[in-house]
């Protein structure tokens, strides 16, 4: 017979009677169907074209470039990482101040997202007279928040 032993002292509680239910385990098989390989060389080729960024700063102007602050490099690498398989890489640019621009052109489904730092400044269909600036939203490098992820394109 199994018992727990019980927070208010008393003799243990029988636990034989609880139902038993069986736990899914994840297998090789099912774990390796998980991974693709042409989604990780590609998150990888932007994760090397943001890196590029930092080491070689380039400008849109005629004016120095403004090279790309490190602490925004490594929120992008963050979200590059913790994008779902099923939504679209984005194109990758420098913001000109210090930032990196990410953006989404994928049938008429149009995002942009800029990283300042730790700050992600969301735009819905950029460029467009009907486009829509979201309140910039902290991110803490593990989970891309909601409101970002429903506006981007899937694959």
């Amino acid at each position: 017979m199994t018992t727990a032993p019980r927070l208010d002292g008393n003799a243990g509680q029988n636990l034989s009677f609880w139902p038993i239910r069986p736990q899914p385990r994840a297998t090789a098989s099912s774990a390796a169907s998980i991974y693709e390989p042409e989604i990780e060389r590609v998150r990888t080729k932007l994760l090397a074209g943001i890196r590029h960024l930092l080491k070689y700063p380039i400008t849109w102007s005629d004016r120095e470039p403004v090279p790309v602050d490190s602490l925004s490099v490594e929120t992008a690498f963050a979200f590059i990482r913790q994008l779902p398989a099923d939504r679209a890489f984005p194109k990758i640019a420098p913001d000109g101040e210090g930032g990196v621009m990410l953006v989404w052109q994928n049938q008429g489904s149009e995002a942009l997202v800029t990283i300042d730092r730790t700050m992600l400044f969301l735009v819905e269909r950029p460029g467009e007279a009907d486009s829509y600036h979201f309140a910039p939203l902290r991110f803490d490098g593990e989970i891309i928040p909601s409101i970002i992820l429903e506006r981007l394109p899937r694959r």
